[in-house]
């Protein structure tokens, strides 16, 4: 253990009091910066299932044209 004094000591921790910080969450932020988060976050997961549907919607147009000939 740590005192505030930087003694380090190997023992019994009950005479010794931690205390811990309490968290405020976001209540200091405004609304429009939570606003701003929460679409950023929506258009970033749009994105990604929008790439996703276009490689498969590609891996299925690879797909067909291999498997079936063209006609000149």
């Amino acid at each position: 253990m740590i005192k505030k004094s930087g003694v380090f000591i190997l023992g019994s921790g009950k005479d010794v009091e931690v205390k811990f910080p309490v968290s405020s969450g976001r209540h200091d932020v405004p609304a429009s910066y939570t606003q701003a988060e929460d679409k950023v976050r929506m258009l970033k997961w749009e994105r990604a299932n929008i790439e996703a549907d276009i490689q498969r919607e590609q891996q299925l147009l690879d797909h067909a044209m291999a498997n079936f000939p063209r006609k000149a």
